[in-house]
């Protein structure tokens, strides 16, 4: 489509609701079967997609599509965002990159999102980690760091524990604490990024 998207245009929308979707195909990202009705309101089921950066961490993209057409008009834009499912099942958001909005031609648009998929998986592999168990490390409402695992509340084993599941740490025997002693903390551990060419490899 040479000219630029109309959100009024019926067909526009479902042209770029289709190219939304052989990009995140393309990309490897699995289409969630009940969709989200979290941004949208109640009853109204936003198809979303999502790939797996690992065993714990995922990649999400909320494409503003409902049923075979983007939205009209609204608030809302495409939202590309990395989340972390915690040992507890417990799911945080961990990063998020600037909203797209639907403007201009439908393969910008694509484009555009693309790129900030690109953008928030990069920060999930480049980011913070947790010196004490490896947890990738989100940012709180006051602008502050913090382990999304919350394993400072955590005994030395359980820091192990918790490095060992996320893969950071190999699989070792925490030694006991002496009672006249302080227990010792867990190794630092650091996980190996992925560079810029090796993300941009995965959504080739």
């Amino acid at each position: 489509m040479s000219r630029n998207y109309d959100p009024r245009n019926a067909l526009d929308r479902a042209i770029l609701a289709d190219a939304i979707h052989e990009a995140m195909q393309t990309a490897g990202f699995t289409l969630m079967p009940n969709g989200s009705t979290e941004r949208l309101g109640r009853g109204v089921r936003e198809v979303v997609y999502q790939r797996q950066i690992n065993h714990a961490l995922m990649c999400r993209v909320y494409t503003t599509i409902v049923g075979t057409e983007v939205r009209e008009v609204g608030l809302d834009s495409i939202k590309a965002c990395v989340l972390y499912k915690r040992l507890d099942g417990a799911v945080r958001g961990i990063g998020k990159e600037t909203r797209v909005k639907r403007v201009g031609l439908v393969a910008d648009i694509v484009e555009r999102m693309m790129d900030r998929a690109r953008s928030v998986w990069r920060s999930a592999t480049t980011g913070e980690h947790c010196s004490c168990c490896g947890s990738p490390k989100a940012t709180s409402r006051a602008g502050n760091l913090y382990c999304v695992e919350v394993c400072w509340n955590e005994t030395p084993a359980r820091q192990a524990e918790i490095a060992i599941a996320n893969g950071w740490a190999p699989a070792v025997e925490a030694p006991a604490a002496s009672p006249r002693t302080a227990p010792a903390s867990a190794p630092a551990v650091t996980p190996a990024p992925l560079s810029r060419e090796a993300v941009n490899a995965l959504f080739a």
